[in-house]
């Protein structure tokens, strides 16, 4: 339970990030999604948010420049690791 507790206060956060008259909803769901899916390429984002792929590098440039997603240059395509997503999925659950 305290893992999903951890998980909603942080896709909030990312919500408020990335909330502005500047980003689109679809960055919104752009970050949703990596909740379920922590790494992605810019293809993959763009098929996700149905736009082009320069919109999709767009949006997730600006989540790279949120400290949201960092990107992993060693695969071609590039993938982009939502780390602080994938920590919290993996650890360990705490006792009480």
């Amino acid at each position: 339970m305290q893992k999903l507790t951890e998980l909603l206060a942080m896709q909030r956060e990312y919500h408020a990030l990335t909330r502005s008259a500047r980003n689109s909803a679809l960055l919104l769901t752009l970050v949703d999604n990596l909740f379920i899916r922590p790494v992605i390429t810019v293809p993959e984002a763009a098929e996700l948010m149905g736009v082009t792929w320069a919109a999709g590098n767009t949006s997730v440039q600006k989540l790279v420049e949120a400290g949201i997603l960092r990107p992993r240059t060693t695969t071609k395509p590039t993938r982009y690791v939502a780390d602080a997503i994938l920590k919290a999925v993996n650890a360990e659950p705490t006792r009480r």
